[in-house]
């Protein structure tokens, strides 16, 4: 009975740690977006915008 109960609990603690994770990643990289946004003048293009040729 205690086995299951903390197999139980280390299953829950190491999902959430991934999702945390997961959520840590998104919100370091949006705030890198934005800060990068952020630093470039008005008017100058975005990386997406640009094309060669």
């Amino acid at each position: 009975m205690t086995a299951i109960l903390f197999g139980g609990l280390a299953l829950t603690v190491t999902l959430a740690a991934v999702g945390l994770y997961a959520v840590y990643w998104t919100v370091r990289r949006a705030v890198a977006d934005g800060i990068r946004d952020a630093s470039r003048p008005p008017g100058a293009p975005n990386g997406e915008d640009r094309r060669e040729g």
